[in-house]
């Protein structure tokens, strides 16, 4: 027998001891060696929550010593759909060693009230940011692998 996958329920806002949850999630890429593509498609089922499915579409393209990065997301949910696009320069000092810019945009609508950094909404409610509303950045930096 298959036993469903149980999750705490404190941790998706529920009281009990258990909830099912089932995500299925596919992705993958391919170099073409003048472009990359990459792609990702998720469904996440939560007991007693509505569902929430996402994609991601991506494309990198070698300039000089760096490459261009862009990608789309979107996710939907009732009554909280959001998506977000980025693009970005790369330029590759060493193995170990880049500079990047990139600009990126979420767009939400509904309930949905996105930053853009890894950020859940219940996180996004904290920094108060509203539901529907739309957010901008620009990162320039540099990283380096020790």
């Amino acid at each position: 027998n298959y036993d469903e996958p149980k999750v705490a329920a404190a941790s998706v806002g529920l009281t009990g001891p258990v909830v099912w949850s089932k995500t299925i999630s596919a992705g993958g890429t391919y170099d073409f060696g003048v472009v990359k593509l990459a792609g990702w498609y998720q469904q996440n089922r939560i007991e007693k929550l509505s569902n929430v499915n996402g994609y991601l579409a991506g494309i990198t393209v070698p300039v000089g010593l760096g490459e261009i990065r862009a990608t789309y997301a979107h996710r939907s949910q009732t009554n909280a759909d959001a998506s977000q696009s980025a693009i970005g320069y790369f330029y590759f000092l060493s193995k170990r060693t880049w500079l990047f810019t990139q600009l990126g945009r979420m767009n939400n609508s509904g309930t949905a009230a996105f930053g853009l950094g890894p950020a859940r909404t219940e996180e996004a409610a904290t920094r108060q940011l509203a539901g529907g509303r739309h957010v901008t950045g620009l990162q320039i930096g540099m990283r380096h692998s020790f």
